[in-house]
């Protein structure tokens, strides 16, 4: 099929500057660069929502032109089928059989030979040229446009969307399937429209079986001239591209969105937590402060016991001295026939102070015996309040320590919250995107780099001899489920029994048996994202990710 300018390069796709695809070399893009150069995600999903917007708006206009069944069925009628009965073409597959078509019934209207059958003369009285001409015209036109959008979508919205809008973790550790499902589906319709676009004949297996294709096929004879069917057909693939890409757009702006109320929140709890720990600490050590006040009261306490109790016993000791020299005293009163009036007087004198001395003596030991009873009852009650203490402290130590992880846990999941909004909104972040993304295009970006079929073929051809080596062939059942299968063409029990019958006591060989079954059922169709996501999906990640970075090295 004819084309309007070249299929973009592997090279030329390869090309990223400031963020952006250059789809062809002769393509400005300085514009974009500069405003790539703010690095702002915000501006970033305003300037892919607005170009969405602009492509939504092309396609709509192409659209009203070229996507009415009605004009196309009348078209079909009164002017390619008449011209075909003709000129006896069997398909009228591109746009160059067409237009040599035209020339021909120029050339037999304007011929004065005899010889040309009257009716191809008669085409121009009919309109049929012209209307021939005018066909011709909006379909060199508008796929000229079409490829203009292909090449405007991939370097304004895929490229950014790969660059900016990946990596989403809803979960740690795990990235959101969903939306590489969404990238792979865009991949695939890519590929398909760039063949349509490009392609030197138009091959009917890339024409969609289901909506409005499928209605142009029912309705307008596309059996003769499937060239009908192009521009409908890829004005379907491209506005399931574009409702694609609007609805990566907003999961992005979303999980930005709620990446940042994650952290708020997260934030929020870390305030709280610091606060309550900050408490807790601060109850830990009046507690701790209280310990040792009691400590130090039980200690004045047992010394002062213990001094009481050397002052009763002395005082015992010395009211014994006392009731001894009392006794003695009282003997020699007693046998008084050898004293003298004067010694009889002094020893009376004496008796009374012993005695009185006993009186004191005992008033002292009974206080003391007294302050020793009070004091050991309050010894008793500080060792019991320095039980309960220690015992506080315990669970406080403990409440502190569970406190202590709580705050941990909450400062390392603000920390990860932190990482993912920076790694999503931090302007260096941002700029660190760009600067790979021009290095190199990663594996998920394009492994098919410019959606060139022959190549994405060869590469699910390694892919597979990949998997052979890697993949252990454990749940290849559970594999099975998750690979895209055309319709109708489902992998059934029947068919898994019957590959377990083949190799019965060999799993690995289980597996590329299931695996040369779906690549043969799916054809052209078959392609390594579909292989990558299925891995992904069936709990093979470290499969695909090793198989991606091996592909992505060559």
């Amino acid at each position: 099929m004819e084309r309007q300018g070249d299929a973009p390069s592997n090279d030329s796709m390869q090309k990223l500057g400031s963020g952006i695809v250059a789809t062809d070399p002769d393509m400005p893009c300085e514009e974009n660069k500069e405003n790539m150069m703010e690095f702002n995600l915000s501006n970033i999903h305003q300037r892919i929502d607005c170009t969405l917007r602009q492509l939504q708006s092309q396609h709509q206009h192409v659209d009203d032109v070229l996507g009415d069944i009605k004009y196309l069925k009348t078209l079909s009628i009164e002017v390619l089928m008449v011209v075909n009965d003709l000129y006896q073409y069997p398909r009228i597959k591109s746009l160059k059989e067409l237009k040599n078509i035209r020339d021909r019934t120029t050339h037999d209207i304007s011929s004065g030979d005899p010889g040309v059958d009257n009716r191809r003369k008669g085409l121009d009285s009919l309109g049929v040229l012209n209307r021939l001409n005018d066909f011709i015209t909006k379909m060199d036109k508008y796929i000229a446009v079409l490829q203009e959008m292909y090449m405007g979508f991939t370097q304004k919205v895929l490229v950014p969307l790969q660059t900016f809008c990946s990596g989403h973790q809803p979960y740690i550790g795990r990235e959101d399937v969903s939306l590489q499902r969404i990238e792979s589906e865009i991949l695939d319709l890519m590929s398909k429209i760039k063949v349509l676009l490009w392609s030197p004949e138009v091959e009917d297996y890339y024409f969609s079986n289901e909506l409005f294709s499928q209605t142009v096929a029912d309705e307008v004879d596309c059996t003769t001239c499937p060239l009908l069917r192009l521009i409908p057909d890829v004005l379907q693939k491209l506005n399931a591209v574009f409702t694609r890409a609007q609805t990566w757009l907003r999961r992005d702006i979303l999980y930005v969105q709620n990446t940042k109320a994650a952290l708020h929140r997260a934030s929020k709890k870390c305030v709280q937590m610091k606060r309550r720990y900050d408490l807790a600490k601060e109850a830990f050590a009046q507690l701790q402060r209280e310990a040792t006040e009691t400590e130090k009261s039980i200690r004045s306490h047992e010394e002062r016991l213990a001094h009481i109790k050397e002052e009763i016993q002395r005082f015992r000791k010395e009211r014994e001295k006392v009731r001894e020299s009392k006794t003695q005293l009282e003997e020699k009163l007693q046998d008084s026939s050898n004293l003298i009036d004067v010694s009889l007087d002094v020893l009376k004198v004496r008796v009374k102070a012993l005695r009185k001395r006993l009186l004191v003596l005992g008033t002292k030991i009974e206080s003391r015996e007294r302050t020793y009873g009070h004091i050991k009852e309050k010894l008793k009650a500080l060792k019991i309040e320095h039980k309960i203490i220690q015992d506080r402290i315990k669970n406080s130590e403990k409440y502190l320590e569970e406190m202590e992880e709580k705050l941990k846990a909450l400062l390392k999941t603000k920390h990860a919250w932190e990482q993912r909004h920076a790694f999503k909104t931090d302007p260096e972040h941002l700029r660190a995107k760009q600067e790979a993304k021009t290095v190199r295009i990663p594996l998920k970006a394009v492994r098919v780099k410019t959606f060139v079929t022959k190549t994405r073929q060869q590469t699910l051809q390694r892919a597979l001899a990949l998997v052979e080596e890697i993949y252990d062939g454990k749940q290849w059942k559970r594999l099975a489920t998750r690979l895209t299968w055309p319709d109708g063409a489902h992998i059934t029990a029947e068919d898994m029994a019957a590959i377990q019958a083949r190799c019965p006591d060999d799993i690995p060989a289980q597996a590329q048996k299931m695996l040369m079954l779906w690549r043969a059922r799916c054809g052209k169709m078959a392609s390594t994202e579909s292989l990558m996501l299925a891995l992904k999906s069936s709990d093979q990640t470290d499969v695909a990710e090793r198989i991606e970075k091996l592909l992505d090295q060559q």
